[in-house]
């Protein structure tokens, strides 16, 4: 890797040296600048040594067997020797903020999760603006981990910018292509393999869950697909403790997303087709059984007990599996009948629920985050699907599961902000449907108590006089619990996140006439 800094280097100073006086002038006073720029940012402070090794403790433990992108022996002999780039370390603490317990985020001085993420990703973010990091493979990194970023609806640099990002630099470097990897060493070839299939499914998954056309096309893709002998060989020479200590299972885990996400990029791109014919959709979408059929008896489900102690792999997987089910059928179906009992999505939604259940009663739902809050939505959107035009036993039902995907997603929330404007939203849309939360009370819409012709001189009296309401306090909720949302329309509402192609437009129509005529009956009343 010296070498070909050293190389760069070269590059650069031959190319300025073709510049004339006034221009490098121009370029070191913008160098000088910049640098200025980020230590008055802090971008290259870090924290105290002992969360600086909890944090990276937590990375390995909890993250990065999902997302296998660092050589674990290369990293430990660069951290040792305080050599790791900064913008890798922001990143990689940026993402174990996410998942941590909350002693840690507030050890590092921090009150709220969202603050703590959010400001390991502003340095990091500062520096990879800075083109601070001259090492292509160490920023194709960094920004692989910060496409786990979304901060709020409206932001531009979300996790699509961020993926769109790392996708075009696997690509410009050839991680796509099998000749670039004639010239490299065994550990190298290794690792690039691993970064390729890490973006390519997470590329996939989001252009999925976000109703987008995927970053990468396989039809200029020929790189071989992930095996076993893709991981790291030297765990014996790796710190257990600290960098973590992949399984078989997690290996195997790796080795078969790759393999769904490939049939699901090619079942989303015959769905797009301009003159799709159903029979060949139908074709693509049961290839998807084949797959499941192949997974080897640590990846089945029942075949293995979960317990508080292991990482239940086989859940995990089945998880994107079933979420990968409903999203695919939802998208090429015009009516959400396909989701009533009986049919595929119904029992895709059935073992999501079923899987996340499980997870949170062994308290090990904080494994799942990189899957689990497309699953939710997907289970949910099904479980709404069938509050209407079922039999009374089957509405009851998809109500009972509702509250467990609804309990499951306020856990969630902490963890991924954009679950905090839907987790509201849900409230009321099943609230509007029968379907009450627990401990979830509901605003009236403003126009709602304006029609009602209030008393009080203040039209918004009703909310903030509620027990316990501060409305000076800044927490990050607060967003989410203010009633202005309840006079949006869904369609409007959900309309910031491309996340809204969880429901379909008929099912939204739907719902949203019943708000309506929820509203309504308040004022008969």
């Amino acid at each position: 890797m010296s070498n070909g800094l050293n190389l760069e280097g070269t590059i650069e100073n031959l190319y300025l040296k073709q510049l004339g006086p006034s221009t490098r002038s121009l370029l070191e006073d913008h160098r000088r600048n910049e640098s200025l720029y980020l230590k008055t940012n802090r971008a290259f402070e870090t924290f105290e040594r002992t969360i600086c090794q909890d944090l990276i403790r937590t990375f390995f433990e909890l993250c990065h067997s999902q997302i296998p992108i660092f050589d674990r022996a290369d990293f430990q002999l660069k951290y040792e020797a305080g050599r790791v780039s900064i913008l890798i370390l922001h990143a990689v603490y940026f993402v174990a903020m996410a998942h941590c317990n909350e002693t840690l985020y507030r050890q590092a001085g921090f009150t709220d999760r969202y603050s703590a993420t959010f400001a390991c990703y502003q340095k990091a973010k500062t520096l990879y603006d800075a083109s601070y990091e001259s090492d292509a493979i160490a920023t194709l990194q960094a920004v692989c981990l910060l496409s786990y970023w979304w901060g709020s609806p409206l932001e531009q640099k979300d996790m699509w910018h961020w993926l769109g990002i790392a996708s075009g630099l696997a690509q410009s470097l050839g991680l796509h292509q099998r000749k670039t990897y004639t010239g490299l060493n065994e550990r190298n070839k290794r690792l690039w393999k691993r970064l390729w299939w890490t973006i390519y499914i997470h590329d996939i998954s989001a252009a999925l869950v976000l109703g987008r056309t995927p970053h990468i096309n396989d039809a200029y893709c020929n790189v071989g697909m992930l095996n076993d002998d893709d991981f790291d060989s030297d765990d014996d020479e790796v710190n257990a403790d600290l960098f973590g200590d992949p399984s078989r299972d997690s290996r195997l885990y790796l080795v078969y997303s790759a393999q769904l996400y490939l049939h699901t990029s090619k079942c989303m791109l015959e769905i797009a087709r301009a003159e799709s014919d159903e029979f060949a959709v139908t074709q693509t979408l049961d290839a998807l059984a084949s797959w499941k059929d192949s997974l080897p008896l640590e990846l089945r489900l029942g075949q293995s007990m979960i317990s508080a102690n292991t990482i239940p792999w086989a859940s995990l997987i089945h998880l994107s599996y079933f979420t990968v089910q409903i999203l695919l059928r939802r998208s090429s179906l015009k009516h959400h009948d396909g989701m009533k009992v009986g049919t595929i999505a119904f029992d895709a939604a059935v073992q999501i629920v079923r899987i996340l259940e499980d997870l949170v009663s062994l308290q090990l739902l904080h494994f799942a985050l990189p899957r689990s809050s497309a699953a939710v939505l997907a289970a949910l959107s099904v479980q709404i699907a069938n509050m209407h035009g079922c039999a009374a036993h089957l509405v009851e039902v998809s109500k009972h599961r509702a509250r467990l995907c609804m309990f499951v997603m306020k856990k969630l929330k902490d963890h991924a902000p954009p679950l905090a404007w839907y987790y509201r939203l849900f409230v009321r849309l099943l609230h509007s449907m029968g379907c009450q939360i627990p401990g979830e009370d509901i605003q009236e819409p403003i126009q709602t108590q304006r029609l009602r012709g209030l008393a009080s001189s203040t039209p918004d009296f009703a909310y903030h006089s509620q027990p316990g309401h501060d409305p000076h306090n800044s927490e990050f909720g607060s967003l989410f619990n203010d009633p202005a949302l309840c006079d949006l329309d869904l369609p409007e509402a959900m309309s910031p996140f491309a996340f809204s192609g969880f429901l379909n437009s008929d099912l939204v129509d739907e719902t949203s006439a019943a708000m309506e005529s929820h509203d309504l009956n308040i004022l008969s009343t």
